[in-house]
């Protein structure tokens, strides 16, 4: 089974991303106004953006086993050119925000 689709692993990540926050206990502060909202944004985005470097860097590394799980060579070159755009999306979302 091959998990080529980038949109796979942006929910992934997303997913991750999101229960890593969350069991760290910061959840609680959503609640508490729009600089609150900024912050868990920022947070949350750069959990994303460290998951979506890593799993770029270890598509890249080109080891056998993740060139069978990303469908090839070919698309694991595709799946790390769109994470790389994906992780640059994530990390300039909360800056865009708050301008």
């Amino acid at each position: 089974m091959a998990f080529g689709n980038v949109t796979w692993w942006v929910a992934a990540a997303a997913l991750l991303s999101a229960g890593i926050y969350l069991a760290g206990g910061n959840g609680a502060a959503v609640s508490e106004g729009v600089a609150a909202w900024r912050w868990n944004l920022l947070l949350i985005a750069g959990v994303f953006t460290w998951l979506v470097i890593t799993a770029c860097v270890v598509i890249s590394a080109r080891w056998p086993w993740m060139n069978r799980l990303a469908g090839g060579l070919d698309m694991g070159y595709a799946v790390h050119k769109r994470l790389g755009v994906a992780a640059l999306a994530a990390v300039l979302a909360p800056w865009a925000v708050v301008r």
